[in-house]
């Protein structure tokens, strides 16, 4: 779930306006600090959520993580969001963050 700008052949980027989230954690000191550059060249609808301590894979994999339920909570609200169109949606993806108390937008 990170984000790395790749340059494209002919050096030109269309940049559209497709919802995206974007989880990380600040911990992952080789990855993170690319996703957070990445994130405000993004277009609109955007989300970047922080997790605070988390390892760069262990909430996105089948290991014992300590933010594997926010990850859970926030993704499937995400997609709840903009795949089912559900507007309340975005609601639960900040209380999950707040919840949590280990994270932040």
């Amino acid at each position: 779930m990170s984000a790395l700008p790749f340059p494209f052949k002919d050096g030109n980027a269309a940049w559209r306006h497709v919802p995206t989230l974007m989880l990380h954690s600040d911990a992952d000191t080789t990855w993170y600090p690319i996703s957070n550059e990445t994130h405000p060249l993004l277009a609109t609808p955007k989300w970047f959520v922080t997790l605070h301590g988390s390892t760069h894979s262990g909430p996105f994999e089948d290991t014992s993580d300590p933010a594997n339920n926010v990850v859970r909570a926030i993704t499937t609200a995400y997609w709840d969001r903009y795949l089912k169109g559900q507007a309340s949606a975005q609601t639960r993806i900040i209380d999950a963050v707040r919840a949590y108390g280990q994270a932040h937008l």
